[in-house]
């Protein structure tokens, strides 16, 4: 000990002790994260991240887990982190790496990812390229652990952990991010790039519920009294952590007028502080992406993707394509079922907010309207500017005449929601940059004049009485460049309307238009139509048999099911629960044809021509009495997903299928033939 004293030059044992305990503290220190207090529902992720990290396994693995602001992706990575640090020999937790490469710090990340790995303090980095170098030249036979939190751009992953060679084998790399969109991924097959990806998602509510009451409460549960107004303040966020927590805290020891207030505030804007963390997200965007994230926030959520890109396609500089990845991958959007746009109520709020901060006094000059009152209040008291880029009126309108006046100036309107009301007088040079028009309850009577959306591309009416012969018809489709079409529930509508103006139809819809038993034969001349759904029209096709000469021209089987052929582009036709009995053999021609939805027809056959559909990839025929199928006798085009079933008693008895596939055939078909025996036993029972 006295030559240790000598050594180090201290006069004192207790010096020379406690910095020895300091420096094998130091070198022996696991580093562990402090975890919240409450972590409620993160078994599930735990176990979800253990099955990607495959622990053990020899090679080098990134996974990334990707979700928006708040979610709780830092937690669930300091959580893997705590649980499985021991196995490696070194191991370094870099948070908010987003915040701290600015300003040209990459190098102290550096630095302090090789002093966390080297249990040591190396030289200081100025120079990106040497920390990269010392890295590669330190880690590459080191079996480390390292997480990268709140990663953002590829340039910092690259300075970091760059590739899976300047790693030992063993290695483990958990990367949290908002945006996928930099990385090297595979969408198709992502662990084939290296990179293997856990999407965060909301807490489900009787999660979300018990970890608000944790922090509102310090109970698992709120007490009875404050049960129904909890509950409420729970469904508000969404199910986001950040918002639980924060919202949570700030009532806790608060009396009932306080939450009261809450809930008020909460149901008309978003916490300032979740809001500023969503915020970081929006601020990352372009200036056309912020504008697309903007409608969908206001107004597109709930709508079809592929019909509100036909829109954003016909405006300047959208670039829609492009600008949803972005946002799909910045965790600000997701498509789901049906192929339509969604969006997380925080993040809804967070765009309503910013476009309110436009002008907080006067609705008017706003870019945005989506609050039905203080829209018709706009509009009746004609206040109204150029700003208006969009504006719903659904609900308030249902009774009001609207005139040339008081749109006179919306010049910029390019997205109008109406439920009822009617347009009467000359409108003559208005709309014209008009692009999506969507009509609830829309009259039987159309009284404007002079009624020419020029740029017209979305037309959406539903619910209403109009038939064939509406007016509204020549005005809109003569004049616009109208590519999306889509009657719901038009109970009137007996024959569609006549197409022959308006050849440059994508996507025509008609649904639950239950008198409807005839078909325009222009609609066989409209060459770009890509999409096609008539669906659960009780009538339509039932006149199969029985049509006679007189209207065979415009029934379904006489003239539009054998004129298919001409629809060279159709690329999805879903004609679901109607009563046709077979397809003809032109379905061959359809050789665009991706997707065929037959479920619910009573078609007992498949035409031989349906091997001819080399590009199809989903059929669906489910609940139809399907007892042959000979147009399955060799492989039908690239056909991975096919659903057959079986219709009350009936069920396939002859099939052909290619063999490889045939496995995947009849597991699809014996689990829709289990769920309609357990419906049909349930309904005997």
């Amino acid at each position: 000990m006295n030559q240790v004293l000598h050594l180090y030059g201290y006069c004192r044992q207790g010096a020379v002790i406690n910095h020895i305990v300091d420096e094998v503290l130091t070198r022996l220190n696991k580093r562990l994260r402090n975890l919240p207090d409450h972590l409620v529902g993160i078994h599930d992720h735990l176990e979800e991240m253990t099955h990607l990290l495959q622990e053990g396994s020899p090679d080098v693995r990134f996974v990334v887990i990707h979700g928006m602001g708040g979610i709780g992706k830092t937690t669930l990575a300091e959580a893997v982190f705590n649980r499985i640090s021991h196995q490696f020999s070194g191991h370094s937790f870099l948070s908010n790496v987003r915040e701290s490469s600015q300003d040209d710090k990459i190098g102290e990340l550096q630095w302090r990812l090789l002093s966390d790995i080297l249990k040591h303090q190396p030289k200081r980095i100025y120079d990106p390229n040497d920390g990269i170098n010392m890295i590669k030249k330190r880690f590459c036979h080191k079996k480390v652990l390292i997480v990268l939190d709140d990663v953002d751009n590829i340039n910092q992953l690259m300075k970091l952990a760059g590739k899976c060679d300047w790693f030992g084998p063993g290695s483990r790399i958990i990367i949290t991010t908002r945006d996928i969109g930099y990385l090297p991924i595979n969408k198709e097959r992502p662990g084939d790039s290296g990179f293997y990806i856990y999407k965060m998602k909301e807490m489900p509510f009787h999660h979300a519920l018990e970890l608000f009451s944790q922090y509102a409460f310090r109970r698992d549960s709120p007490p009875t009294d404050y049960a129904n107004t909890a509950t409420q303040i729970v469904r508000t966020t969404g199910g986001l952590p950040l918002a639980l927590r924060v919202i949570g805290s700030s009532l806790y020891y608060q009396g009932e007028d306080v939450w009261n207030d809450m809930l008020k505030k909460l149901k008309k804007m978003p916490d300032e502080e979740v809001q500023d963390k969503l915020m970081i997200s929006y601020e990352m965007l372009k200036d056309n992406e912020k504008q697309i994230f903007l409608d969908i926030a206001c107004h597109m959520a709930g709508e079809k993707i592929d019909d509100a890109i036909l829109m954003w396609k016909s405006c300047d500089h959208f670039f829609p394509n492009f600008a949803i990845n972005v946002l799909i991958n910045k965790s600000l959007i997701r498509v789901v079922y049906h192929e339509k746009l969604w969006m997380h109520d925080q993040l809804k709020d967070l765009g309503r907010e910013i476009v309110r901060k436009e002008n907080t006094n006067r609705p008017g000059s706003r870019s945005r309207l989506w609050c039905p009152r203080s829209a018709m209040q706009v509009i009746r008291q004609k206040k109204g500017t150029e700003n208006i880029a969009a504006l719903k009126l659904d609900g308030h309108s249902k009774s009001h005449n609207f005139t040339h006046d008081e749109f006179s100036n919306l010049e910029s309107l390019r997205f109008l929601e109406l439920d009822g009301g009617n347009f009467v007088g000359d409108f003559e040079s208005l709309f014209s940059e008009l692009r999506w028009l969507s009509w609830r309850h829309c009259p039987s009577e159309f009284q404007a004049t002079n009624f020419c959306p020029s740029n017209l591309v979305v037309l959406k009416i539903s619910e209403s009485d109009i038939t064939n012969d509406w007016d509204g018809w020549s005005q809109i489709m003569g004049t616009s460049n109208l590519k999306a079409l889509s009657l719901v529930s038009c109970k009137s509508l007996i024959k569609m309307p006549d197409f022959s103006m308006c050849s440059t139809l994508e996507r025509l819809v008609f649904k639950d238009c239950e008198s409807l038993v005839q078909i325009d034969p222009s609609i066989g001349k409209q060459e770009h139509l890509q999409y096609l759904e008539i669906s659960r029209s009780n009538r339509l096709g039932s006149l199969l048999k029985e049509a006679s000469t007189e209207i065979s021209p415009c029934v379904v089987p006489q003239f539009w099911l054998d004129s298919m052929d001409n629809l060279k582009n159709l690329k999805t036709l879903k004609m679901e629960n109607l009563a046709f009995f077979e397809l003809p053999e032109s379905i061959g021609k359809m050789t665009s044809l991706l997707q065929l939805e037959l479920g619910g027809t009573k078609m007992t056959g498949l035409p031989r021509s349906i091997g001819n559909l080399k590009k199809l990839r989903k059929m669906s025929l489910s609940m139809a009495p399907i007892k042959k199928a000979t147009g399955l006798n060799r492989r039908v085009g690239f056909l991975d997903k096919a659903k057959f079933g079986v219709y009350r008693y009936h069920r396939i008895t002859s099939l052909c299928w290619e063999p490889k596939r045939i496995g995947d055939f009849m597991s699809t078909w014996e689990c829709d033939k289990k769920a309609t025996r357990g419906h049909r036993e349930a309904r005997e029972s």
